[in-house]
């Protein structure tokens, strides 16, 4: 589906804030997220902590313009927990943003609650966990129209959506002779192709 022509009726964030460091990553994604103008809509702001919620919602206001902070939504809260977040039918899709260790269930809790997600990476704390996590995801959701996304997305970037428009947009067949891609060793020639 093309994301950039749809409107999507709401994007949730969900975070934990254990470190200035983890916070700051989060924020870093409200750039993003106004870049993506009336294609997106931030309606509601999750967290274990209120007061990281809080937090958020009052940096996402001023960051994004908001005529009101985002909905605020945590543990602390029993009626406004992450559940009730999930069932909220303005709510199309979710930004997932935690640590590796929680981060498989709140992405499968969301698909199954028919969300859209967008998770950060790693996608679980193993191997074995991040394949049973795929796994889970192809064989239960992506038949049912559901995407699911690890933000390390070289697709989306400047420089391969450049590419792409020139071999798109050749009038001559092109053979590529020569690809490269980065190693731990470097930049390295992949041959003829």
């Amino acid at each position: 589906p093309e994301y950039s022509q749809k409107k999507v009726a709401g994007l949730a964030r969900r975070f934990t804030a254990h470190t200035l460091t983890f916070y700051t990553t989060i924020l870093a994604h409200l750039p993003a997220i106004a870049a993506l103008g009336d294609a997106a809509t931030l309606r509601a702001v999750y967290s274990r902590s209120h007061r990281s919620a809080v937090d958020l919602a009052v940096a996402a206001k001023a960051s994004l313009s908001l005529a009101s902070p985002p909905d605020i939504y945590s543990d602390e809260q029993s009626d406004n927990n992450l559940d009730a977040l999930l069932h909220r039918s303005d709510i199309a899709a979710v930004l997932v943003v935690l640590p590796i260790n929680v981060q498989p269930e709140i992405v499968i809790k969301a698909l199954a609650a028919g969300k859209h997600v967008l998770s950060e990476k790693p996608i679980a704390p193993d191997v074995k966990s991040g394949i049973a996590l795929i796994k889970e995801y192809e064989e239960k959701y992506k038949s049912k129209g559901l995407i699911w996304r690890v933000a390390e997305n070289y697709e989306v970037e400047p420089g391969y959506r450049k590419h792409l428009s020139i071999l798109l947009f050749r009038s001559e067949p092109m053979k590529i002779c020569s690809t490269r891609r980065e190693s731990n060793q470097g930049w390295q020639d992949r041959g003829c192709s």
